[in-house]
């Protein structure tokens, strides 16, 4: 099948709003910064790339350079930790410096959630390894009290796809199918039987696992966006793709779904591809 690559729109790093210049100087001796924006779905997504250069380097320096504020419960967590929420973060001021509210601290909820201004809503996501982080961030704002959206994004690095490239395809024949690593975790029976094309038929994907374990984080932000309710990857069964869109069915019969009326609900879930990282998006109106 044919991948869907985004645009991406360059812009200079010094965008960011570090406290003054001069902190900026330095910080900028320690990690370096790649900015873009692009489009998918008609929405506006502000990526960042943080690299740490220099070994040993503190992260809760850079916190202070850009007005990030540290939550108490990571300042003794890994440098990896430190620099995944910072990378969200500052792909979160990105995104609402467009609206004027750069200087605006996004805290974390209940679940990780992003807690966003009033009238605001959006969604982050991002991969990446011990000394690099990719984030992305979309936000905009709801159109009144009355038509609330919501939505969820997800960004995973292409790497990650080696997860599921140790499976056998076998033969059908055997009452035995191809099925990707953990893939109990996310996938039911059905939705592994459905796969089977993509990795052994006539339409091969390289990807498509990894696109439904992003389409379904997706998933899981938007409907906790918009009905608080916090549904597992189980709760959405994969029936097929379609260009640059992936359908799915909520079969969750939990009360919480029943009472929202999100049991049979079919949703979709936009994607496309940069050079090293698969992007999905889901919005609810």
């Amino acid at each position: 099948m044919r991948y869907h690559t985004i645009k991406r729109e360059v812009s200079d790093s010094s965008a960011l709003l570090a406290q003054d210049a001069r902190a900026l100087s330095v910080i900028r001796q320690h990690i370096r910064l790649t900015y873009h924006t692009i489009v998918l779905a008609h929405h506006q997504i502000h990526q960042l790339s943080v690299s740490i250069l220099t070994a040993n380097f503190a992260v809760e320096a850079a916190y202070d350079c850009f007005d990030i504020n540290l939550p108490k419960a990571l300042t003794r967590v890994s440098t990896k930790r430190k620099l995944d929420f910072l990378t969200g973060r500052l792909a979160a001021k990105l995104a609402l410096r467009a609206f004027g509210l750069a200087h605006f601290t996004v805290l974390k909820g209940m679940h990780g959630e992003p807690l966003w201004p009033d009238g605001m809503t959006g969604s982050i996501s991002h991969t990446g390894g011990k000394t690099s982080c990719t984030a992305i961030c979309c936000a905009y704002r709801q159109p009144s009290m009355q038509d609330c959206r919501a939505i969820g994004v997800d960004i995973e690095a292409k790497i990650n796809n080696v997860c599921f490239e140790h499976n056998v395809c076998f033969d059908r024949d055997e009452s035995q199918h191809y099925a990707p690593l953990n893939h109990h975790a996310f996938l039911n029976h059905q939705e592994t039987m459905t796969l089977v094309e993509y990795l052994c038929g006539t339409h091969p994907n390289h990807y498509i696992y990894l696109m439904i374990f992003s389409a379904k984080e997706s998933l899981i932000k938007a409907i906790y966006a918009k009905y608080n309710v916090l549904l597992s990857f189980l709760a959405f069964e994969y029936i097929g793709v379609s260009g640059d869109v992936m359908t799915f069915t909520i079969i969750d019969g939990t009360q919480k779904a029943q009472e929202n009326g999100l049991t049979q609900t079919v949703m979709q879930v936009q994607w496309g591809m940069t050079g090293q990282h698969i992007i999905t998006i889901c919005s609810i109106s």
